[in-house]
C-alpha cells in the first residue's frame, strides 16, 4: 500500500513537472515569436529610413529633437556650433541626389 502511494505521488510529481515544462516551452515560443516580430518591424523601419533622402532624415531628426525641447532646461549654442551645423544643412540641401539604381 505504501509503495503504491509512493508510486502515485511520484507519478503526480512527474505529471506536474511535465505540465510545467510544456507551459515553459509554450512561453518560450511565445516570447520568440514576439521578439522575431519586433526584429522584423525594426528591420522594415530601418529599410524605410535607408531609402529616404538626407533632407527628409534631417527633418525627421529635427522633429524628434523638437519633441524633446520641453524637457531641456538649458541649451547653449555657440556661433561656431551654429556655423558648422548650418554648413552641414546647406551641404545636405545642395548635395546631388543619388539615383535609386545606384544606391
Amino acid at each position: 500500500m505504501i509503495a503504491r502511494e509512493d508510486e502515485n505521488a511520484r507519478s503526480e510529481a512527474e505529471a506536474r513537472a511535465a505540465a510545467m515544462k510544456i507551459d515553459a516551452d509554450a512561453e518560450a515560443d511565445r516570447i520568440r515569436v514576439i521578439d522575431q516580430a519586433r526584429a522584423d518591424m525594426e528591420r522594415a523601419r530601418i529599410e524605410v529610413y535607408a531609402a529616404l533622402p538626407p533632407t527628409v532624415l534631417l527633418a525627421l531628426a529635427a522633429r524628434e529633437f523638437a519633441a524633446k525641447l520641453e524637457r531641456i532646461d538649458n541649451l547653449t549654442v555657440t556661433p561656431d556650433m551654429l556655423t558648422g551645423l548650418m554648413g552641414q544643412v546647406r551641404g545636405l540641401f545642395n548635395a546631388p541626389q543619388i539615383p535609386e539604381a545606384n544606391r
